[in-house]
């Protein structure tokens, strides 16, 4: 939402916080006097939270783009070089009722700006490892302590086994 609205309403991001904390506050409650705690399990990632993160990203790029160029007057920056009406250019950009660039021109920069910052968004997504370095080096680790151990305990269990006689 931080990233959706900030565009038209300045003070999201404090409303976002004030609204956090009032949930915290009776999640807390609720869990410590309504419910039994929630048992911790070990999961590898954040499951099918994953696809709905990179969706609410893209369209977030298509809002923000959106809001910015339609309903304000940041679209009109590109074509400043043509506002005097004494200008060649001048009708073909702006309306002159409005003051305004025409329409469509805003759609034409919305459509540019939401390319190039998908392509951003794309580029970091597809750059950023899913694991860090980190985090992947200590899961080979143990999973290496693992089958060091299992290997280990199998080769205990048949050294303690009797030999039999053959017969």
């Amino acid at each position: 939402y931080i990233a959706t609205y900030t565009v038209i309403w300045p003070i999201t991001p404090l409303m976002c916080w004030v609204n956090n904390h009032i949930e915290l506050r009776t999640d807390l409650v609720k869990i410590n006097r309504g419910f039994r705690r929630p048992t911790p399990r070990l999961a590898d990632g954040i499951g099918a939270w994953e696809p709905a993160l990179a969706i609410s990203v893209g369209l977030s790029v298509i809002l923000v783009v959106a809001f910015a160029t339609i309903s304000t007057r940041h679209a009109e920056v590109f074509f400043r070089f043509a506002e005097h009406p004494d200008h060649p250019r001048h009708a073909e950009y702006w309306n002159d009722e409005t003051g305004h660039v025409w329409v469509s021109y805003r759609l034409l920069v919305l459509f540019v700006w939401e390319h190039a910052l998908a392509a951003a968004v794309f580029l970091v997504f597809f750059f950023t490892p899913a694991l860090p370095k980190k985090v992947a080096d200590g899961k080979e680790r143990r999973a290496k302590a693992r089958a060091d151990a299992l290997a280990r305990t199998a080769a205990e269990e048949v050294a303690s086994r009797p030999v039999s006689a053959a017969v």
